[in-house]
């Protein structure tokens, strides 16, 4: 998202946003890694021409789901969780609630064909395919 605030240029939002802006973001790349791995999505600040911060925000995980991901592996299932997120929160998500198979920065009208395919996948084993 880009805005004016007090005829300055403010942005907020992810790396493709930054780098269309020729934005560097070497200065937060550690810290924004760090957040990630501990399952937060990133989002950047700048003013004017320079990287001003970042952001970290986290939908908060259900107490229940690593149990129910629990039952449903015991069940035989295969859970697959797909998110729009980057791979590494991704993956910190998926180490949190016990899922194996992840993958991030899957676009939103892409998930239902991967599940289904991914439900297509289970049933061919499970019927000997």
């Amino acid at each position: 998202m880009i805005g004016t605030v007090d005829n300055e240029r403010v942005a907020i939002g992810n790396v493709k946003l930054l780098e269309s802006m020729s934005i560097d973001l070497a200065t937060l790349r550690e810290r924004a890694d760090e957040l990630r791995r501990s399952g937060q999505t990133v989002m950047y600040i700048v003013i004017g021409e320079r990287m001003a911060g970042l952001v970290g925000v986290a939908d908060p995980i259900k107490e229940s789901a690593a149990a129910a991901i629990r039952a449903l592996q015991a069940e035989g299932m295969r859970v697959v969780m797909l998110m729009g997120d980057n791979r590494t929160t991704a993956e910190a998500v998926a180490r949190a609630v016990g899922v194996d198979d992840v993958t991030g920065r899957c676009p939103a009208g892409s998930k239902g064909g991967r599940g289904q395919s991914a439900s297509a996948e289970g049933a061919a084993r499970r019927h000997g395919g």
